[in-house]
């Protein structure tokens, strides 16, 4: 978690945050073939840090991040943290070093989530701040002061308090800040202090555990889990067969209807409230689409009793028309299936 937290810091004081405007068509073309927005989406760019220079390393320049999936220029750092398939009995299927990263990230206030698809923790560094990663850099040296080894290092509680000073344990383990500087309760970093930040990040990792375990669906970060343990399962011939990451999803889609992204794990499994949510599920035998059949019949009735469709009625058909067609809604697909 420490070399995670300068990480961040070093992306957010070099960071440079660009458009796709100048991205070469291959790289474009890549963006739509793996269901990628280039117009929402960002590029972010770093450099390495100047520290390499004292071990005869090179400081490497205009570093990329990356996209959720496909490797390709985006806003995201990618942290492998497992899955967790070497865990005792209680924790088999549970990566707890996942668990450890997730409670620390949201306690204060990174943009992360569990990639679906992948099982990785993507931090979106689009909107890092400095004073927020070096609010992170600061707990992080803390909690690793309880670690032994790390103490040898020369992480020891009095050093960080040297180097950061004093620390208040009610406001300072979270970002923002709970508290003004005038009313925190500041105290020089000790063990028993180190000790108190490491119980309250496993009193929140057990407390996350409990509920992936006894309410799976509770936490969206754990639909990354479900997911891998859906695709490991050596008994579906059909997820055997599929040839890209993209197959396998549309198998496991099919029979688990709330998976419906495979990037950002979604609250609902509906688009608008009426359709899949899943961006390449167009087929009305979609359990989520069969839900609400009954809505699009009655959206589709109102629509065909406009002014607008009356006249598009009685006009005879050319291909003029058929080009000119409304093709912002992904309802337009449903028209067929509501014939059948």
């Amino acid at each position: 978690m420490q070399l995670l937290s300068h990480k961040l810091l070093q992306i957010a004081k070099t960071k440079t945050v660009t458009s796709y405007e100048n991205v070469g068509k291959d790289v474009l073309d890549l963006m739509q073939r793996y269901g990628l927005d280039p117009e929402t989406t960002r590029i972010v760019r770093y450099d390495g840090d100047p520290v390499a220079e004292r071990y005869g390393m090179v400081i490497e320049k205009d570093i990329l991040l990356t996209t959720a999936r496909a490797n390709l220029p985006g806003p995201f750092y990618r942290v492998k943290a497992g899955q967790g398939n070497i865990s005792d009995r209680n924790l088999k299927g549970h990566s707890y070093s996942k668990y450890i990263l997730e409670v620390a990230l949201a306690m204060f206030g990174f943009d992360f989530f569990v990639c679906v698809s992948t099982g990785e923790i993507l931090i979106n560094c689009e909107a890092l701040s400095i004073e927020q990663c070096m609010a992170f850099v600061f707990f992080c040296k803390i909690y690793a002061s309880f670690n032994g080894r790390q103490r040898d290092a020369g992480y020891t509680p009095e050093q960080i308090t040297i180097d950061h000073g004093n620390f208040c344990s009610n406001s300072m383990m979270q970002w923002p800040y709970g508290r003004r500087p005038s009313e925190r309760d500041m105290r020089p970093v000790t063990f028993d202090l180190a000790r108190e930040v490491n119980d309250t990040i496993g009193d929140r990792c057990n407390r996350l555990l409990r509920q992936n375990r006894d309410d799976p669906k509770q936490n969206l970060n754990h639909q990354g889990q479900l997911f891998y343990n859906l695709k490991s399962n050596p008994d579906n011939l059909q997820l055997k067969q599929a040839n890209n990451l993209i197959e396998k999803f549309d198998a496991i889609h099919a029979v688990h209807p709330e998976f419906v992204s495979m990037d950002r794990p979604s609250a609902t499994a509906f688009a608008d409230n009426v359709i899949c949510g899943y961006s390449r599920c167009l087929t009305k035998n979609c359990i989520n689409n069969v839900q609400k059949l009954p809505i699009l019949h009655g959206m589709f009735q109102r629509f065909s009793e406009t002014d607008a469709c009356q006249d598009a009625n009685k006009r005879s058909w050319c291909n003029n028309l058929w080009r000119d067609r409304n093709m912002n809604s992904k309802y337009n697909f449903f028209f067929f299936f509501l014939r059948l």
